[in-house]
């Protein structure tokens, strides 16, 4: 579903690296037992500046949600809708498709058989979030490239001056 709208993820185990080069979130799947916690709601994301992003999937209501046929649609529906709101970086919701706030029966049996669609205005968001990653990455690689050069050119006056 990213990959339509031209984003590609690497999903890896263990404890995430927040160090990397690349947007690092975190998804992990809970158990809500409280039913007032975010009423309706099958996820969540949070922005943090110290300890990353995070994506909490409330699996208990993704197994509810559906029948256990369609739960690897739904969760993989749950994960890019979650994704999005995080590349995004706003708190909207479309009114159909993949980033309505709410799914319907009809959403969830589509769900099984073709996946949801992205909205104009989510490709525009997902788009400019590429455009200012892709702009962040050069910008980095133009800073590395650079101490290195000037390491390099340290080194090669070192070893070329005279010897006394």
């Amino acid at each position: 579903m990213l990959a339509s709208a031209g984003v590609w993820v690497a999903w890896r185990l263990g404890t995430p690296n927040y160090h990397g080069p690349a947007e690092t979130i975190e998804a992990v799947l809970v158990d809500q037992p409280n039913p007032a916690f975010r009423p309706g709601s099958l996820a969540f994301s949070t922005l943090g500046v110290q300890s990353g992003t995070r994506i909490e999937i409330m699996y208990n209501r993704v197994r509810a949600a559906g029948p256990a046929s369609l739960r690897p649609f739904i969760l993989a529906h749950v994960l890019v809708h979650e994704i999005t709101h995080v590349l995004e970086g706003v708190e909207r919701h479309s009114d159909a498709g993949l980033m309505k706030a709410r799914w319907d029966a009809d959403d969830f049996r589509q769900m099984g058989t073709a996946p949801l669609k992205f909205a104009g205005e989510d490709l525009h968001l997902i788009q400019a979030w590429a455009y200012r990653a892709a702009t962040k990455a050069v910008r980095d690689r133009s800073a590395a490239a650079t101490v290195l050069c000037e390491a390099h050119a340290s080194a090669t006056s070192a070893s070329s001056a005279p010897l006394r």
